[in-house]
């Protein structure tokens, strides 16, 4: 279709596409096919990609634009993961996003259920490597979660969990030269009428026999002493939603257990698709400190407490990339608690947190209303200043449950041409926003943010440990603002965000009704002057 809504043509493509992207050249349109079974696991349709070639534009395209491309045994790595043992891999292998590399050589593709990324050849038109993306560790270090939603308190600490990443948005970005990949790792499982790989933890206890040679952060007679005290019961890690589908040894026990979704965003090197760096238990621990027992880990249906826990946590949705301000930031949209997370990743190896912000309202009621305001951000776009009728930058927010699209300023940037003085800001009036009860947004410590990769971890009592190491360069800049006022300065350390050229993310609509307050008062003051010289020269 043209933007004004005509139709132009249409083609033909894979079983259920999920997406599309269009190359950086124009040449294609890259469709990810997700083929997901039919409910009654009777039909099950190959994964796929289709390549539309739009090189000489789509008035009157046909299917012979059309190139498929399917996954072949030979290129897919040992490890990847199968969730169904009564499907091929072809049509196990589900693809849900796609990013390009900005010469347009490559694509990536996340199968999400299958916890792997694609790369694909355009040229070639073939796929050259599916690879898994193995498992979050968070027995060590700064990979916690909370596991439970029955324990009726906040606990984000070490548990012997191996976790998919399960990617479902992801990015792209070139850095000296190098392509990354950024992956929001949502997470999510095959769960139909006719098969459901889904289960509870503690309804699996009898199947595991734990190794501690899966694990960083236990010694074996670390796990079986948490096993001894409870680690299965639902105050624990028996609520945990857990997948039949993983590893066995030959006895028939699962030596591990297995999660779904990192609970984080991740960078991973576009030529080996290792690991580069990953978020660790930052968004939970964030959202812990603005929300506290009212509202962490809620759901986005309803205004409850910890209901996530169990399931997937704040669920890491959508990811996008903008440049500010000479800068790389990273947005990530939480599909659960709602909000979005900014990270500057000028540096891949080490992004620095900048801020969190939300337009999501809780009011106290226990259903999501229209009056909640923006509810479970599922798409991000960026349009940068050069390109936007503002002439700032803007991210635009597609929110699922709400039906709303929220669009926030971001940075001070204005183009020159639109404005007599280019450091002016263009908007001068804002929306009226419904400030919540300021009882709901404690006030809390930012020490708490600090991380450390400790070893081995004594455990025994499962509770949060204290290791002192260097902070990682950058943590100093951490602190949570809101762009509508809604999360109101609870890690707030006077605008700490700078990057080393000095410059920062600002809080841009309370930048400007400072700077409308500021001129209603000038304006006043002004009057009072008038005012009181003309009264001087009366007398």
């Amino acid at each position: 279709m043209s933007t004004e809504g005509d139709y132009l043509s249409h083609v033909t493509v894979g079983a259920l596409p999920d997406m599309l992207t269009f190359t950086p050249d124009g040449s294609y349109v890259l469709v990810a096919n997700e083929g997901e079974p039919s409910d009654d696991y009777q039909t099950n349709p190959e994964g796929s990609v289709s390549m539309i070639n739009v090189s000489n534009g789509v008035e009157g395209i046909t299917n012979e634009s059309v190139t498929p491309i399917k996954f072949e045994e030979g290129v897919i790595e040992e490890g990847v993961r199968k969730v169904s043992e009564t499907s091929t891999f072809a049509q196990d292998l589900e693809p849900e996003y796609i990013v390009v590399d900005e010469e347009s050589k490559f694509a990536f593709g996340a199968l999400q259920e299958n916890n792997a990324l694609a790369k694909l050849d355009i040229p070639a038109k073939r796929f050259v490597q599916v690879k898994s993306l193995g498992y979050k560790d968070f027995s060590v270090g700064r990979n916690k979660l909370d596991a439970s939603n029955e324990d009726n308190e906040m606990n984000i600490t070490n548990w012997p969990v191996l976790s998919m990443y399960q990617p479902d948005g992801m990015a792209s970005y070139k850095v000296n030269g190098q392509t990354y990949i950024l992956s929001a790792n949502e997470g999510d499982a095959q769960d139909y009428a006719g098969f459901s790989e889904e289960e509870r933890v503690s309804d699996l206890k009898e199947s595991y026999e734990l190794n501690a040679e899966l694990y960083e952060g236990y010694t074996q007679e670390q796990l079986n002493h948490l096993i001894e005290n409870g680690l299965f019961n639902e105050e624990q890690v028996g609520r945990l939603n857990t997948t039949i589908s993983a590893p066995k040894n030959d006895k028939g026990k699962y030596e591990a257990i297995y999660g779904y979704g990192a609970r984080s965003f991740s960078i991973w090197n576009a030529n080996s698709l290792d690991l580069t760096y990953d978020s660790g238990s930052d968004f939970e621990e964030i959202t812990m400190q603005v929300y506290g027992e009212d509202n962490f880990n809620s759901n986005n249906d309803e205004n409850n407490f910890d209901s996530r826990s169990d399931d997937k946590g704040p669920e890491p949705e959508t990811v996008t990339i903008g440049h500010v301000q000479g800068e790389n930031y990273a947005f990530i949209g939480l599909e659960r608690v709602g909000g979005i997370m900014v990270y500057d990743i000028d540096n891949p190896e080490k992004p620095v947190f900048n801020r969190y912000f939300s337009s999501r309202i809780f009011n106290g009621e226990e259903k999501v209303t229209g009056a909640n305001g923006d509810t479970a951000p599922e798409g991000l776009t960026f349009i940068p200043a050069d390109e936007s009728p503002t002439g700032q930058n803007i991210l635009l927010a597609a929110h699922e449950v709400s039906g709303t699209i929220a669009a926030y300023q971001i940075g001070i940037e204005v183009k020159e041409e639109e404005s007599e003085n280019p450091n002016e800001p263009v908007d001068d009036e804002q929306p009226e926003t419904e400030v919540p009860d300021e009882n709901q947004q404690p006030s809390t410590d930012e020490d708490q943010l600090e991380h450390s990769d400790d070893e081995k971890v004594d455990n025994n009592d499962h509770q949060e440990q204290e290791v002192t190491e260097d902070k990682e360069e950058g943590r100093q800049n951490k602190q949570v603002l809101s762009d509508q006022q809604i999360v109101t300065n609870a890690l707030d350390d006077s605008e700490k965000s700078k990057s080393e050229n000095g410059y920062f993310l600002p809080n841009t609509a309370t930048n400007n009704f400072t700077m409308l307050l500021l001129g209603m008062v000038s304006v006043v003051v002004g009057i009072g002057l008038i005012v009181k010289k003309r009264l001087m020269v009366k007398e």
